[in-house]
This record gives C-alpha cells, sequence and structure tokens, in this order.
C-alpha cells in the first residue's frame, strides 16, 4: 500500500485540524489546492506529486462497478426495544414518515461523495462504543438522546446574540412573538427565534442504482476504524442528485462514474492523503435593529 505524504503540523492549534481527503477522485485543481491546505501560491512538494500520480493510478486499476449485492440487512430481533423509542422521538419519527427505514448496511460497500473527513472527529465519535452491541452503535448512529445546549452569548453594544459551536447540526428551528406578560411596562413585546442542535442520524441512500453514505460520515469512519462492518442506519431509496448536494463534494463524474470512491477509502493511505486543514465552524447571529423606513 503506498503511503501518502505526512500533513504539515498544525500552524494553529484549535483552527487547523488533521483531515483525511480523496484527492484522486477531485479535479485536478481542487486536488491540488486541497493537498497545498488552501495555500494558492504554495506548489506541490515532489513528493506529494509522485503520491498523487501513484493514487490515481491506483484508482484506475480497480475492476469497474461496485458490488452492493446483500448491503442491506434487517435490524436483528434485539432492536425491538430501540424501534419503538425512534416511533415516540420527534425527530426519527420524522424521518420514518418521510419513508426513511432503520437497517443494518454494510459500511465497507457503502460509497462516498464527500471529499474529505476530519480524522479527531471521526474518532472522536465512537471511541467508547462497543462495535459487538448493536444497541449500543445505533445510540451513536440513531441517537435518541438529549442533544448539547446552545448557550449564546449576548453583545449588549451591538444588541446581537452569538452562538459558536463547533456542530453543524446547530439550526434556527423557528420563531416566537407575543406579549410579555411579566414585563415591568405594559405593551412590552417579546420577539425571537428558536436556535437547537438537531438530532443527526447516519443515512444510507441509493441515486441511481447506487447506495452512498449522505449524513454520518464521521461516525461511520469511526467504526470502520473500530472494526465494525454491518452497522444500524437509516435507509433510504431513489433519491435525486439534488439530494446529495452539500459543499466540498466530489464531482458527480467521480461518484457516479465506474469506479466512486468507498468509505474504507478514507482509511487507505494509497487513495487518500492527510492534509491539516481549518474545520468550518456553525454560527448563528440574532441580532435586534431599529431601522427607520421613508415611504
Amino acid at each position: 500500500m503506498s503511503l501518502a505524504p505526512d500533513a504539515p503540523p498544525s500552524a494553529v492549534p484549535g483552527l487547523r485540524w488533521q483531515a483525511r481527503v480523496l484527492a484522486p477522485w477531485m479535479t485536478d485543481p481542487d486536488a491540488r489546492l486541497i493537498m497545498a491546505a488552501g495555500e494558492t501560491e504554495r506548489p506541490l512538494t515532489a513528493v506529494q506529486e509522485a503520491w498523487l500520480e501513484r493514487a490515481r493510478a491506483a484508482v484506475a486499476a480497480r475492476p469497474a462497478g461496485v458490488a452492493q449485492d446483500d448491503l442491506i440487512r434487517p435490524l436483528p430481533p434485539e432492536m425491538s426495544g430501540y424501534l419503538a423509542r425512534m416511533g415516540r422521538h420527534p425527530e426519527s419519527q420524522w424521518y420514518l414518515s418521510q419513508g426513511f427505514t432503520p437497517a443494518m448496511v454494510d459500511l465497507r460497500r457503502t460509497c462516498a461523495y464527500q471529499s474529505k473527513i476530519y480524522t479527531e472527529h471521526a474518532g472522536q465519535h465512537v471511541a467508547d462504543v462497543d462495535v459487538e452491541d448493536v444497541t449500543a452503535m445505533a445510540e451513536v448512529t440513531m441517537p435518541l438522546g438529549t442533544p448539547p445546549v446552545v448557550a449564546p452569548r449576548f453583545d449588549a453594544e451591538r444588541q446581537t446574540f452569538v452562538t459558536d459551536l463547533a456542530n453543524h447540526n446547530l439550526r434556527i428551528i423557528g420563531a416566537f412573538g407575543g406579549l410579555a406578560e411579566d414585563a415591568p411596562q405594559p405593551g412590552t413585546y417579546n420577539l425571537g427565534f428558536q436556535v437547537r442542535v438537531i438530532a443527526s442520524f447516519v443515512q444510507v441512500v441509493s441515486v441511481q442504482g447506487r447506495w452512498f453514505i449522505r449524513d454520518g460520515y464521521h461516525r461511520s469512519v469511526g467504526l470502520l476504524q473500530r472494526g465494525a462492518r454491518y452497522v444500524p442506519v437509516l435507509v433510504k431509496e431513489e433519491l435525486g442528485l439534488g439530494d446529495l448536494a452539500v459543499p466540498g463534494m466530489l464531482p458527480f463524474e467521480s461518484y457516479l462514474g465506474e469506479r466512486p470512491p468507498l468509505l474504507p477509502d478514507f482509511l487507505d493511505s494509497g487513495v487518500s492523503c492527510a492534509v491539516a486543514l481549518t474545520a468550518a465552524r456553525r454560527v448563528v447571529v440574532v441580532q435586534a435593529s431599529e431601522v427607520s423606513i421613508s415611504g
């Protein structure tokens, strides 16, 4: 197995995180840019150039097609209690109502369309999970617990609430308004937004006859690292290409082509390389402004 060039050390601790990137499936400009850690003026080293050439040759040498027969299996009987809980949980209820079905999926043969994962996140999510216990895995892949508490900071000078959480499942889920009954002055109204970290379920979906992981890349790669194979997830058939659209995805010619990347390729140094990248953070800003409008 070819060794990928090592990632450069993190220059800004806490801001640049170790990642693994499926560079040979990317366009040439994108592969070079991400292997240079996003530095547009930095050329690849000779070691990086040689690795990229070998990685592309390794992908081209693979047999065409993906064998995904017996990819999906029913949940075992011991999951009946967990399924009952999912039927009562508001967020899993929504997924079930949209046609998703809980099932066991072989992660080793599931295709990927995202270009990168953050290595530390992959390990942290599943560090304490018993991969021999289906219910224990389900608690991570189809979580029904209490989400993290969002604690916004208030900037009185700017009249702004700001949340800053390293979790892309932070969302504005609603708005509210009404008379403030306990206010010291009559005629006072409450106006605001509701913010919450929504539950994230690992999803495997089919697009044009091929099964992809849609959400839960880090947990899934972490479980593969732990030796898991068939894992409980939510499954849905026949989604459109638009249902896969996310920032940083691979070109559709790559993941719908004859030799698409599989989830284990993130762990294969012959076709994925280690890079230090700046990870995006989810920030929600709610600001009150007094504006005069003519007309």
